[in-house]
């Protein structure tokens, strides 16, 4: 929606409360989204799941940052691009950051879990690549991994 509305240079998202799920395609130059929610009880919330692609690729490759107090997921259905067709003046092709278990106020969430997922014949892809210079394919997970912060 934010898209058809001409939203497609910056898009920051900071969810206080509940879990997100990314359920539609994604462009934007630069898309954030951080999730740090804890109910009155304790309970941790704040889990950030994508299903869909989230472009930022351009000239120099864009950047997408997912931040979650909770588990962090790509579901096989996930697609995160920063592509390039070519380097910054610095350098510098697209970035993308992953965070699962971040801290809130100095108390981190060390349950929490990236979790990069496939199914048979289909599996979540990262995009770095800077066209001239492409030597692999995107990252492509093969297998079910995930990573506990501590």
């Amino acid at each position: 929606m934010l898209g058809t509305a001409g939203f497609t240079r910056s898009m920051d998202f900071r969810v206080r409360s509940g879990d997100v799920t990314i359920g539609r395609d994604i462009t934007a130059q630069s898309f954030l989204l951080s999730t740090d929610g804890v109910t009155d009880d304790g309970t941790v919330r704040g889990s950030i799941t994508v299903n869909n692609k989230i472009d930022a690729s351009g000239e120099t490759g864009g950047r997408i940052k997912l931040i979650a107090r909770n588990n962090l997921t790509l579901s096989p259905t996930a697609s995160l691009t920063v592509a390039a067709k070519r380097f910054s003046n610095a350098g510098k092709g697209g970035h993308i950051h992953l965070e699962a278990g971040a801290a809130v106020n100095g108390s981190e969430n060390t349950a929490a879990r990236l979790d990069l997922q496939k199914d048979a014949d289909i599996s979540s892809s990262i995009d770095l690549s800077v066209k001239p210079f492409s030597l692999v394919d995107p990252i492509d997970v093969r297998g079910s991994m995930w990573q506990a912060i501590t």
